[in-house]
């Protein structure tokens, strides 16, 4: 996990998978407190997050094991009151420098929002896997994209 602060504040984070990254075990999810999450929330809607997430994410996942020197940027976000300032733009830059300098030679992505799609297209990313997304009785376009650093 990687964070941008502002004036002490915290306005993006991202969390980014080197290659070979392996997802903590079942018994590290619950003693971090998941499944006390699990229970507390709506769990039929977190299931399906996470079935359309791991969907979703496939693609990166496939390329990153098919390549060498690839890290998946599993989530970024910028704090809402901060869109349109930069930010964004800023933060990404940080973390292919960051890529870089510990031995990455492509960063991976997939966005399932078309103005994410048009932000990360601006910036260099290419389109390497589309298609559609139906869970729940819902429909959305899910892209691919990577950059060579």
């Amino acid at each position: 996990m990687l964070t941008a602060r502002l004036d002490g504040r915290m306005v993006a984070e991202a969390a980014l998978e080197p290659p070979g990254y392996k997802q903590p075990s079942v018994l590290k999810f619950i003693l971090s407190g998941y499944l006390k999450m699990y229970f507390l929330s709506n769990w039929k809607h977190l299931h399906a997050f996470l079935a359309k997430d791991e969907e979703a994410s496939t693609p990166c996942h496939d390329y990153q094991k098919n390549n060498p020197d690839v890290w998946y940027l599993s989530m970024i976000e910028v704090d809402p009151p901060f869109h349109g300032q930069g930010i964004g733009t800023q933060f990404m830059s940080y973390l292919e420098d960051y890529v870089r300098q510990h031995g990455g030679k492509t960063m991976v992505l997939f966005t399932n929002n078309r103005e994410n799609l048009s932000f990360y297209t601006k910036r260099g990313y290419e389109l390497f896997h589309e298609y559609e997304i139906t869970h729940n009785g819902q429909t959305m376009g899910n892209w691919s994209l990577k950059k060579s650093l």
